[in-house]
């Protein structure tokens, strides 16, 4: 039996991924009869304007990260679409021997191993009618595609990711993002990194991520039993990243590349008048795709174990100049003060170059 009531006034305040949220609220009192107070509760508790059937939801859109372009405005980094090699599990072979055969054909056209598919394909969440996605490819690659779908339970979707449209010729320069991993997460706390986020790795990716990546936006609100939206508690809008646009011209840089790419060395194409970079490339070199779809293990190790050092960037490397251009560098010296024309290198002094 209530035999009394009291109201109590209080200000909320709560940091949320969408802001700040501040409110006032008053929560009612019952005294009962052991003259005990006891709180009505109530959805207006929690928010003022929250019924009992209305629900709170967070809702987060997704930053597009920014394009890098030539002196051109030719594209060479950019959102693009790839496509997703999955299987419907309901679709599958029925016989246990030739599911598994034909798990292992998959295994073996797309690099991974078939552990890793069962791991998937066992996942909680996967009922019989759901795509499972295994893996990503090349949208254009339709020779590897055809492959796969004569494999019953496979099914190939459209799917968003960057891609790189120069591939090995632009590799070493303009890098590229991978998925973040918990140590990216722990090194960029309060950044607005998501478990699903990419991050550039290497090259202008990671040189220029804090413009290129842009900042999700997110807002928290309530709906009604029927999902109308009533209200919004709070919000912050989306900011799409930075476009990025370089000296460098593709169709130079394409030719610098083709000229190299059999030889271990680079190449780097300067205007002598305004000091702008026209191409700059490292030979031998890789495919910048092949690490956002996601490589397989036997290429990474080919790649790895590959004598030529294909990750390996010349164009960083110090290396000892040649004898016809040691009166430019002398010049230099000279003209920022490095050294003066009285001193003495000796000579037998060696200069180390790191290669």
């Amino acid at each position: 039996m209530r035999i009394g009531t009291a109201e109590v006034k209080y200000d909320t305040s709560m940091d949320t991924l969408a802001g700040k949220i501040n409110f006032p609220n008053i929560i009612k009192l019952s005294k009962d009869a052991e003259k005990q107070y006891k709180m009505e509760w109530n959805s207006q508790v929690i928010f003022p304007y929250l019924g009992n059937a209305d629900r709170v939801r967070v809702g987060t859109t997704e930053a597009k990260r920014g394009n890098i372009y030539d002196r051109n405005n030719v594209i060479l980094a950019e959102e693009g679409v790839v496509s997703s090699v999955g299987f419907v599990p309901g679709k599958m072979s029925e016989r246990a021997s030739t599911k598994e055969e034909d798990i292992k054909k998959a295994s073996e056209l797309l690099g991974i191993t078939v552990d890793k598919i069962n791991s998937l394909l066992s996942a909680s969440y996967v009922k019989t009618d759901t795509f499972v996605p295994i893996t990503n490819v090349s949208k254009g690659n339709m020779e590897l595609k055809e492959k796969l779908l004569a494999i019953p339970g496979i099914k190939i979707t459209d799917t968003t990711a960057r891609v790189y449209p120069y591939g090995e010729q632009m590799a070493h320069l303009i890098g590229y993002v991978q998925n973040i991993t918990a140590e990216d997460l722990e090194a960029n706390k309060d950044k607005g990194y998501t478990s699903n986020s990419v991050i550039g790795k290497t090259g202008l990716e990671k040189i220029y991520e804090d413009r290129l990546k842009g900042s999700n936006g997110s807002e928290i609100y309530i709906t009604d039993s029927q999902g109308n939206r009533i209200d919004t508690l709070a919000k912050i809008d989306v900011k799409n990243g930075e476009d990025i646009k370089l000296t460098i011209d593709a169709r130079i840089q394409k030719d610098v590349y083709e000229q190299f790419k059999e030889d271990k060395g680079c190449g780097i194409v300067i205007n002598p008048k305004t000091g702008e970079i026209l191409a700059i490339c490292s030979t031998p070199s890789y495919d910048s795709n092949d690490f956002v779809l996601g490589i397989s293990d036997a290429k990474w190790q080919g790649i790895l174990n590959d004598q030529s050092k294909p990750l390996y960037n010349r164009y960083t490397a110090t290396y000892a100049p040649g004898s016809s251009f040691k009166p430019i560098i002398a010049a230099i010296g000279l003209t920022t003060n490095k050294f003066t024309s009285d001193e003495d290198f000796g000579a037998s002094r060696k200069i180390m170059a790191k290669r």
